[in-house]
């Protein structure tokens, strides 16, 4: 998860990912001596990235402050901060927390960052935007409501994920959902369909979020085909043929002239009673 190249700072001096990541490296060894609890871990995390949140915070406004007309750099130094923190809860609750011996194909979980998260552009107090995204069931129709209900180890982790988040003050929106459900629930609901346009995925299964995009892209392609409007053909339409024939048949229309009552010549004009300059002159 490389950091944006216009950040208005370094980006270790937002997030220290050396100190930080070993800092909870060692928490996670430690807990190890009472595996059966996982709030003292929980809370040894938030003590490390709440300070550090902080400090990413001050870090930005002051560069901010520096430099007031770097707005774009601004935001996404916001959300390269976001990142970081989403990606170390997400490795405490899905390796020290919620450990697995050996995944099976359905113990995948990807994590992507949706709506304005996704894009890169975050204020201070802006929503942290979360798609957990889990495989779809085998043997499952794509237009089907198939029950497709997070399989137990990812809803560990997402929930222990969710409360070191919450612990750290983040206004979190979160959905957990499969590729077909993404599809699914973006037919029914625009706001939904939107949002998924910006995902980006932050950590976890890469294979799964490439689905993801892929998917939607030959959703959206395939869409787009079937109601692209056909060429229209050249040939005359029956009203642009009556259009002309009554142009032609209208007296008032700049090629029917009338003509001279006297001398039968046209008068330029299409009032039929008119008499032209020579006859009215002679």
């Amino acid at each position: 998860m490389p950091p944006k190249s216009d950040l208005i700072c370094d980006p270790d001096e937002i997030f220290d990912r050396a100190a930080i990541s070993a800092a909870i490296i060692d928490a996670c060894a430690a807990a190890k001596e009472q595996p059966e609890d996982d709030t003292a871990l929980r809370a040894t995390v938030v003590d490390i990235l709440s300070p550090a949140r902080d400090a990413g915070m001050e870090r930005i406004a002051a560069a901010f402050t520096d430099a007031p007309f770097k707005s774009r750099p601004t935001i996404h130094a916001y959300a390269w901060l976001t990142d970081c923190l989403v990606a170390c809860t997400f490795h405490v609750a899905s390796t020290a927390m919620n450990p697995l011996a050996k995944a099976t194909p359905a113990e995948r979980l990807s994590l992507l960052a949706v709506g304005g998260y996704g894009r890169g552009d975050m204020a201070p107090g802006s929503d942290v935007d979360l798609l957990f995204l889990t495989p779809d069931k085998s043997g499952s129709k794509l237009g089907a409501k198939a029950n497709s209900k997070t399989n137990p180890w990812a809803e560990s982790v997402i929930e222990s994920m969710l409360y070191m988040l919450w612990d750290l003050h983040l206004k979190v929106g979160h959905s957990s959902r499969t590729v077909k459900d993404c599809l699914r629930l973006g037919r029914e609901d625009y706001t939904i369909r939107t949002a998924l346009l910006e995902q980006r995925h932050l950590v976890g299964n890469a294979k799964l979020a490439t689905e993801l995009r892929n998917t939607l892209r030959n959703t959206s392609s395939s869409a787009q085909s079937a109601t692209s409007p056909k060429p229209s053909s050249p040939s005359v339409t029956p009203a642009t043929s009556n259009r002309a024939s009554a142009t032609s048949s209208n007296p008032m229309s700049k090629k029917a002239k009338a003509a001279c009552a006297t001398c039968n010549r046209s008068t330029g004009s299409p009032n039929i009673s008119m008499t032209c300059v020579t006859c009215a002159t002679s």
